[in-house]
């Protein structure tokens, strides 16, 4: 077998697929009159470095309810493909497309999950690009849907400070539900009881030996984000730490 053919068969985990981000180019070219060339040219296969241009036709087919459905069916048709066992997809429609109905498409894409048998679960996305009303208002749908979404992810600019929205983690908390947040070394003193109670890190750079000890003692699951790390000794290093 070829190293493509061993990994295929190889059990694997996926535990960060953005809806957006995921769609085959088999799918696309069923719901539009595009050529393979066009498709490439209009999304991240292609123009990856720029993330606005290459969401714009992901953003225009999901806004469609029946290619909700299509798409999350069409994903895990892949992923066992692919012997993914597990996966965990980001759902951030208020970020893209504030019309849609995020109750409805959370119930379309519980049912699909349920017809096809397959452990895929929601993660979903809280924002400082909303109001408090509105993320509040996100955590309590979620936990409407609890077999479905497993955690929530706060979205924020670089500059955005964790403690801005301690009304926020301090509701998961207790609510007991699970959050994900990005490491930022820069204001990590102020946001260590933020830390400390993660689900889950998304780390791109490398952290202090505070974070090495709250990570170890909490139990906190790491997701290295490869792309944003400068180089692959970052990497090393960070594993080794």
């Amino acid at each position: 077998m070829s190293l493509i053919e061993d990994l295929k068969v190889l059990p694997k985990i996926d535990l960060h697929i953005n809806l957006l981000s995921s769609l085959s180019i088999d799918f696309v070219s069923k719901t539009n009159e595009l050529s393979y060339e066009d498709i490439l040219d209009l999304t991240c296969y292609r123009k990856y470095y720029d993330d606005q241009k290459s969401l714009e036709l992901p953003k225009n087919i999901l806004s469609d309810e029946k290619n909700i459905r299509e798409a999350i069916q069409d994903l895990i048709i892949k992923n066992k493909e692919n012997n993914v066992v597990y996966s965990e997809v980001y759902l951030d429609p208020m970020l893209y497309n504030r019309d849609l109905n995020y109750d409805y498409t959370l119930s379309i894409i519980d049912k699909v999950v349920n017809e096809e048998h397959y452990p895929l679960k929601i993660v979903l996305i809280l924002s400082d690009k909303f109001t408090k009303e509105e993320n509040l208002n996100i955590i309590e749908l979620g936990k409407k849907y609890n077999n479905l979404v497993t955690a929530y992810y706060f979205n924020k600019d670089k500059m955005t400070n964790l403690s801005d929205y301690d009304y926020l983690f301090d509701k998961i908390k207790r609510d007991e539900l699970k959050y994900i947040v990005s490491y930022d070394s820069k204001v990590t003193g102020l946001n260590r009881d933020i830390y400390s109670n993660a689900y889950r890190l998304i780390i791109n750079e490398e952290f202090n030996e505070d974070i090495l000890e709250l990570i170890k003692l909490n139990n906190i699951i790491c997701e290295f984000q490869l792309s944003k790390l400068n180089n692959y000794n970052d990497l090393y290093n960070i594993i080794d730490t």
